[in-house]
């Protein structure tokens, strides 16, 4: 029981990955105070150079995943609900945007324990996650495991989803800049720091 309970913490920490990473893609503007250069704009970057996320160390890559778990947590301990299972998935929460750095870089660079991990599908390698840089870049959000992805996608759950929240809303998802003709011209720079948008349109 307590493995399968695991399993079904990895699982659901891959959804909360796919979610947040949809919610990058689609939702936000790079012109929000505080959001808009610290996760709006690198994202949009990542999709012009799917590199710079392995350009920057871990505690960089994690500071947005440690602020948005110890929110989770504080809430928590407030309800005086803590259960191992929610710890396991914080702790993997926390390391999110870690997967996704090793999901974009070469075995060798990984390492061999990282590397046989993606092999058996536990963590994605970097042939699977190229998916989602591939055509629209609309699928494969979840950036953990190669098990939830395929499920999510086929149910079509993010375009319900943009559904929704236009019918509710009327707000569109924001278009993607790295899928524009000329769109190496329209790179946002970013430093260790921050982003800065160049001609984005947005």
């Amino acid at each position: 029981i307590v493995v399968v309970q695991i399993i079904a913490c990895i699982a659901i920490a891959d959804c909360i990955f796919g979610f947040v990473h949809w919610l990058e893609d689609g939702y936000g503007s790079p012109s929000w105070a505080v959001i808009g250069p610290n996760v709006i704009q690198p994202n949009i970057l990542h999709h012009f150079d799917s590199s710079h996320l392995t350009h920057h160390s871990w505690l960089y890559n994690a500071r947005g995943p440690i602020a948005a778990t110890a929110v989770a947590v504080v809430g928590a301990a407030a309800l005086g609900v803590m259960p191992w299972q929610f710890t396991v998935v914080a702790a993997l929460g926390i390391n999110g945007n870690e997967f996704h750095m090793w999901s974009h870089r070469a075995p060798r660079n990984n390492g061999k324990i990282v590397t046989l991990i993606q092999r058996i599908g536990l963590l994605q390698s970097p042939q699977y996650h190229a998916q989602h840089h591939g055509g629209q870049k609309r699928t494969h959000y979840c950036t953990g495991t190669v098990y939830v992805n395929p499920i999510l996608d086929k149910v079509r759950l993010w375009s319900a989803l943009e559904m929704i929240i236009f019918w509710t809303t009327r707000v569109r998802r924001r278009p993607d800049p790295s899928l524009e003709r000329g769109a190496n011209r329209n790179a946002p720079t970013c430093t260790a720091v921050s982003c800065r948008p160049t001609a984005l349109a947005l």
